[in-house]
């Protein structure tokens, strides 16, 4: 049942009204229902799907009372909602490592959707949500899949789309490419640099003291390559093959 609302809401009109309430509640209560309630992935991802669509079309202009996609010069759409994902929730749902790790890494996969439906219409918090990503590098239970998350931020899907009606500006992809790009590209080159020290063996300064964040940003980087058109990052490459000649020589440095 849910993925058949998820399909409806995901194709509503701006045009259209439901009334939920607080929208801001709403978002967070179903978020809190995908991580602790949601018996199997498909709900939850329904979910998620729900929540993408109204982040998406809700960023500019809210009315508290009801859900409509037709703006308002008196709110700032899910304003508080999205500061509060970047100050408060990242730190508690997605590094709390207290927390079960199935839990964590919806978290992270909820964390891409809110940054997608950010991404699609060049939203200036897009920056923030995808660099919040590199902090959980250095986390060995779920460096992977933050740094797989960077690319799916940038992924086409089936929702955010023009026949859904979704909110999208023009080259949002090479808007993104801009933004990411440079920072992982940077970040690639910092933990194949600065974080190193002499082999035992043979000397060579090439063996990276956190092997984690070093992988992660390997993944990230070909996350993001792989969600891209190779005319967006074709610039970059020469920076990108040195990425992953030091790598190399980073993994080789003892034969």
């Amino acid at each position: 049942m849910l993925p058949l609302v998820a399909a409806a809401v995901a194709a509503l009109r701006k045009s259209s009204q439901v009334q939920i309430g607080d929208t801001e509640k709403f978002l967070d209560e179903l978020l809190a229902w995908v991580v602790t309630v949601a018996e199997n992935d498909i709900q939850r991802l329904a979910a998620l799907h729900i929540v993408a669509a109204i982040v998406n079309r809700q960023t500019t202009g809210l009315s508290s009372y009801t859900l409509c996609w037709t703006r308002s010069n008196d709110f700032k759409g899910l304003s508080n909602f999205l500061q509060k994902k970047l100050d408060i929730d990242w730190n508690y749902e997605v590094m709390n490592q207290d927390l079960p790790l199935h839990r964590r890494l919806w978290a992270i996969k909820a964390w891409v959707w809110i940054a997608k439906a950010l991404a699609v219409q060049k939203h200036p918090l897009t920056a923030k949500f995808a660099q919040r990503l590199y902090e959980a590098f250095s986390d060995s239970s779920i460096a992977w899949d933050a740094a797989r998350a960077l690319g799916d931020i940038a992924m086409h899907d089936s929702i955010l789309t023009k026949a859904n009606h979704a909110e999208i500006k023009v080259l949002y992809s090479q808007k993104y490419a801009q933004i990411v790009l440079p920072y992982v590209i940077d970040s690639a080159a910092n933990n194949t640099g600065e974080q190193t020290a002499p082999c035992s063996i043979c000397g060579s300064l090439n063996i990276l003291l956190d092997t984690t964040a070093r992988t992660a940003s390997l993944v990230a980087l070909t996350s993001v390559i792989k969600s891209l058109p190779r005319a967006m990052y074709a610039e970059n490459m020469p920076s990108v093959s040195g990425y992953f000649a030091a790598l190399y020589s980073g993994t080789n440095g003892c034969s």
